[in-house]
C-alpha cells in the first residue's frame, strides 16, 4: 500500500481520524511541512518490523566482521560496508 501524503496542518486537524486509519485500515502517512517530507505515521507493528530488520542487518555486519577478523587483522568498516552492499545491493552509511 502506498503512503498517503498530507501536510502537517492536516495532521494537526485530523489526528484522530489519521490514527484510526493507521490502526484499523493499515494506512501509512507521510507528513510534509512546506512541501518537504519530514515524518511518517505508521502502525506500531510496522515500526517493530523495521526495527527487527535493522537489528538483523546489524547482526549480520557484526558476524561478517568477526569472520573477517578471525582470518586476518581487523577489517576497516568501509570494507565491511562494501561487502554488505555486494551481498544485499544496499549501501549503508
Amino acid at each position: 500500500m502506498s503512503p498517503i501524503t498530507i501536510s502537517a496542518m492536516a495532521l494537526r486537524d485530523q489526528i484522530g481520524d489519521i490514527l484510526n486509519r493507521v490502526l484499523y485500515a493499515g494506512d501509512r502517512f507521510i507528513i510534509e511541512r512546506r512541501g518537504t517530507p519530514v515524518a511518517a505515521v505508521i502502525s506500531i507493528e510496522e515500526l517493530r518490523r523495521l526495527e527487527q530488520l535493522e537489528d538483523e542487518r546489524d547482526n549480520e555486519i557484526l558476524r561478517m566482521a568477526k569472520e573477517l577478523a578471525a582470518q586476518r587483522d581487523p577489517v576497516p568498516m568501509e570494507e565491511l560496508l562494501n561487502r554488505y552492499e555486494k551481498l544485499h545491493g544496499e549501501r549503508l552509511e
